[in-house]
């Protein structure tokens, strides 16, 4: 049995040298709480011994969704949003519509009863071929226009990268920027374009995100096709 050393002929004082190797481990630290694994050591002076195990801040993007689309024909591409993150990311390849006459595609941003909220939004195409630009802006859309018309040609993609603010609350406004490019192979042109939107009027939670296209059209299937939904947390 192994009898613990009397150091009371160190004046009180225990060096380095005094410790064998591994000789301090969590109990002997008189931390105030228990060990949870993943957690760090930290300071709180208030607390026994001044220390306490306590969570990480996180502060990176998880992945939340990672979804193929191109399985079934569809009228409209409907994404749910998660509470409890100050941004959302979303990454996403759109299918083309169903036909041979182009089309624009459109997004809502709807609240907890599906209901489109009012947005005051700007969206600026930069074509590959021209030193012209096209926009579209309506201070009080529920309509969003992300694109020219696209997808009269099976070569045709558009792609879009958003970064989404507040969606979860109801008393800040939901914004997002984004950018989005697509090419029209009927006419060899690479489009780049900027959006970016403000929520106008009442406050509302942002419960889901409807992508769909201008008129009834419904989107295609074909391979390659899908979204990332990214959640961002700072604590």
């Amino acid at each position: 049995m192994t009898k613990a050393r009397d150091l009371s002929d160190l004046g009180g004082g225990v060096t380095q040298a005094d410790l064998p190797a591994e000789g301090v481990n969590e109990s002997k630290l008189q931390v105030s709480n228990a060990p949870v694994n993943g957690y760090t050591l930290t300071a709180q002076s208030g607390n026994t011994g001044g220390l306490t195990w306590a969570e990480a801040a996180s502060g990176h993007w998880t992945n939340l969704a990672e979804v193929t689309l191109g399985v079934a024909q569809v009228s409209a591409i409907d994404i749910t949003l998660p509470t409890g993150y100050d941004q959302l990311k979303l990454e996403i390849v759109f299918p083309r519509p169903i036909g041979t006459t182009g089309k624009d595609v459109e997004m809502q941003i709807l609240n907890s009863s599906d209901s489109a909220q009012s947005f005051s939004y700007y969206t600026t195409h930069l074509k590959s071929d021209q030193n012209t630009y096209d926009s579209d802006a309506d201070r009080f859309a529920t309509d969003l226009v992300l694109s020219g018309t696209y997808g009269a040609n099976s070569g045709d993609r558009l792609h879009y990268s958003f970064v989404f603010n507040d969606t979860d609350s109801t008393t800040i406004e939901t914004k997002y920027l984004a950018q989005g490019y697509y090419y029209r192979n009927d006419v060899t042109q690479a489009v780049n374009s900027l959006s970016g939107a403000t929520q106008y009027g009442s406050t509302a939670a942002s419960s889901k995100l409807r992508f769909k296209l201008g008129g009834s059209t419904t989107f295609n299937t074909g391979t390659g096709l899908y979204y990332r939904l990214y959640g961002h947390t700072y604590s």
